[in-house]
């Protein structure tokens, strides 16, 4: 299609009628439908062609053939006389064959119309205007109907699947595998706590059916309880390595675990033989002055056990007549060979297995498996039983951290570990000689698992594992060991939790609060050599 170049013709001004002249702004806000009318309104004389022209582009329809291939409002060749009020138009589309409309210039006449908001030509047609959003009262009264309320059953069954679902995985380091335990595991969002409290509680119903019973769960020849103190050291083992590298200090560090460990244990000390201790000897008609001048006074108790090291377990023979006879407390053997491995992790700092050889950490795990495994066949008998099989789970903790990105976590090893565990508790004495490792990889896979499962605020764990025995002691001693197991142990345990919360309340964590203490935290200063004088 060729375009003729229109003839210029003089603007006659409509002033009859509201609408106002043709401008490109009218054109562009969509005010065809009243230029329309007002052309019809107001028709100009016959021998004015350009008038009729707009017309007709309203309308669509003309008498040129050739005009009637365009689509409407395409003014260009309607003879409107444009040269006076537009600018220069640019030429056809070779695409859709429709040009632009030419901007507009700048015009003596006053229009009603608001300018377009668009600058530069204007592509094709005029476009309609945009449609509004409803606004939010108008969505509000839309759905005005409350949401059906959930019943009790639905509400726990929606906690109950969303418990169980799977978590979305974590974000991983650039390059790192996402399917290993370094990325699984986070410092803040991680079942540690829930953990820690969960053994706690397991160590303690087994403590009471062995106060008030005399004997303990066991699967195979092995008790319970020791596996749940072979877990606490693997997960003690995992998290201290961690706090090393973290804090990179062996003043801090050890100042953080004196923190964590000594006020709790000193203040449980004084606790028993004060309190716990007159308490028993009342009830078993003992006179109070034995608790003070006997041998094994209450005195020597906190004196002599002071140290983490127990060596006395009772005082002054209390309590007598029970199935755990003189002894008050019998939790606490574990704290000292805790403190020991605490010292191990300075000692592996020090020579650099933790940070530029983490190979000697591996080396001392694979020398304390072996001297398990020839221990249980009675090969050959070397070192004690308990610093043995306590420091060969704290260093299988202490591995996985160091080597947390090279081990992967699946749900087909997490199964495979178990039945290694399964088979090392059913066929050997000491299950560590089958399942060792593999009952550490377990443990650090349920504490890094994505079930949607809260952990406490409040972490009573060590209170709960120190305070436990002597209030079942009590308990036992009140008779309510003869209602059976059902009552004694919840019983028991409840109030070691209450006993539990006021020690995390009132001693534990006042003492964290001096972690970061002027004098740990008190760097030296740099000598700085003298400055040479200045040659004058």
């Amino acid at each position: 299609m060729v375009s003729q170049e229109p003839t210029p013709l003089p603007v006659r001004p409509r002033r009859d009628f509201d609408a106002g002249p043709v401008t490109g702004a009218s054109l562009a806000t969509g005010q065809i439908p009243v230029i329309k009318e007002a052309v019809k309104t107001a028709r100009p004389a016959p021998g004015d062609s350009g008038a009729v022209m707009v017309d007709e582009a309203v309308e669509g329809t003309t008498d040129d053939p050739d005009t009637e291939k365009r689509p409407a409002g395409n003014l260009q060749e309607a003879g409107w006389g444009y040269p006076q009020i537009f600018g220069p138009a640019d030429p056809p589309s070779p695409i859709t064959g429709i040009g632009s409309l030419p901007s507009p210039l700048p015009s003596p006449l006053p229009s009603p119309l608001p300018s377009s908001p668009r600058k530069g030509p204007v592509l094709g047609p005029p476009t309609a205007p945009t449609t509004q959003l409803p606004l939010r009262r108008e969505l509000r009264e839309q759905h005005s109907e409350p949401a059906p309320r959930r019943s009790r059953r639905a509400a726990a069954l929606h906690l109950t699947r969303g418990a169980l679902r799977r978590r979305d995985p974590r974000p991983h380091r650039r390059g790192a595998d996402p399917k290993t335990l370094g990325t699984r595991f986070s410092p803040r969002h991680n079942h540690l706590g829930l953990l820690r409290l969960v053994l706690a509680l397991t160590v303690g119903v087994t403590h009471a059916t062995e106060i008030g019973y005399g004997w303990q769960p066991q699967f195979a020849g092995t008790q319970l309880g020791e596996l749940c103190v072979d877990a606490f050291f693997v997960l003690s083992g995992f998290l201290l390595v961690g706090s090393y590298l973290r804090l990179d200090s062996v003043r801090r560090y050890t100042w953080h675990r004196f923190l964590r460990i000594m006020p709790g244990f000193w203040v449980c000390l004084v606790v028993t033989a004060t309190l716990i201790a007159p308490l028993i000897a009342w009830l078993q008609g003992v006179p109070m002055r034995t608790l003070i001048n006997g041998q094994d006074s209450a005195f020597d108790y906190v004196i002599r056990n002071a140290a983490l090291l127990m060596r006395q377990w009772g005082v002054s023979g209390l309590p007598s007549d029970v199935e755990m006879t003189g002894v008050l407390n019998g939790s606490l053997w574990t704290l000292f060979y805790e403190a020991t491995c605490y010292a191990s992790i300075i000692a592996l700092g020090v020579f650099g297995g933790l940070r530029r050889r983490p190979v000697m950490t591996l080396g001392a795990v694979g020398a304390l498996w072996v001297v398990t495994v020839l221990n249980d066949y009675q090969i050959v008998y070397l070192g004690q039983e308990r610093i043995l099989r306590l420091s060969f789970m704290f260093l299988i903790g202490s591995v996985l951290y160091l080597y947390a990105h090279q081990v992967p976590m699946s749900r087909r090893l997490t199964l495979a570990s178990v039945g290694v565990v399964v088979a090392g508790v059913a066929f050997f004495d000491d299950y560590r000689v089958l399942a060792g490792p593999a009952f550490g990889y377990l443990c650090l896979a349920l504490a890094v698992s994505r079930l949607r499962i809260p952990d406490p605020r409040t972490d009573i764990s060590y209170g709960l594992y120190v305070y436990h025995w002597p209030l079942l002691q009590v308990f036992n001693l009140l008779g309510l060991a003869t209602y059976g197991v059902w009552v004694f142990v919840p019983a028991g345990l409840a109030a070691a939790a209450v006993v539990a919360l006021l020690s995390w309340k009132l001693v534990e964590k006042p003492a964290l609060g001096f972690k970061d203490a002027g004098w740990v935290t008190f760097r030296l200063p740099m000598a700085r050599p003298a400055s040479a004088p200045s040659k004058a």
